[in-house]
C-alpha cells in the first residue's frame, strides 16, 4: 500500500479494536449460526495467507489493528457470511488507515479495455 502520509501518524488503535473484538465475541457466542460461519471465515483466510496468527510477545514500534464485524446475508449460498474491515475508523490522532492512503489512478479505463 502507498502511504500519503507515515504510518506514524495513525497513533493508538490496539485498545479501540480489543474493545470492538470484545463486542465481536459477545454477539457471536449469542449467535452459533454466525460463530461458525466467522470460524470459517478465519480458517480461510489463514489458509489462503491472507493473515497470520502473532506468537510475539514484544509490541511493534509501528501498529495498526483494524477492526472487523461479520454482516450475515442468509439469502446468499455462496457468501453467507461477508467479513467488512473497518480502515476508515479515526482512532487517537483522528486519522484512519483510509485517510493516509494515497489514491489510486482511476481504473474506469482499464475496466473499459477489459469489456471489449
Amino acid at each position: 500500500m502507498a502511504f500519503s502520509k507515515e504510518s506514524s501518524c495513525l497513533g493508538e488503535s490496539k485498545q479501540t479494536a480489543i474493545r470492538r473484538l470484545n463486542s465481536l465475541w459477545r454477539k457471536l457466542e449469542a449467535n452459533p449460526n454466525l460463530q461458525q460461519l466467522y470460524r470459517n471465515f478465519i480458517y480461510k483466510y489463514l489458509d489462503m495467507g491472507h493473515m497470520e496468527q502473532v506468537f510475539e510477545v514484544s509490541e511493534p514500534t509501528v501498529a495498526y489493528y483494524m477492526p472487523h464485524h461479520g454482516v450475515l446475508r442468509p439469502d446468499s449460498k455462496s457468501t453467507p457470511l461477508r467479513t467488512v474491515f473497518d480502515a476508515s475508523y479515526a482512532i487517537t490522532t483522528g486519522e484512519s488507515l483510509n485517510s493516509i492512503l494515497a489514491n489510486g489512478g482511476v481504473i474506469q479505463a482499464i475496466h473499459y479495455l477489459r469489456c471489449y
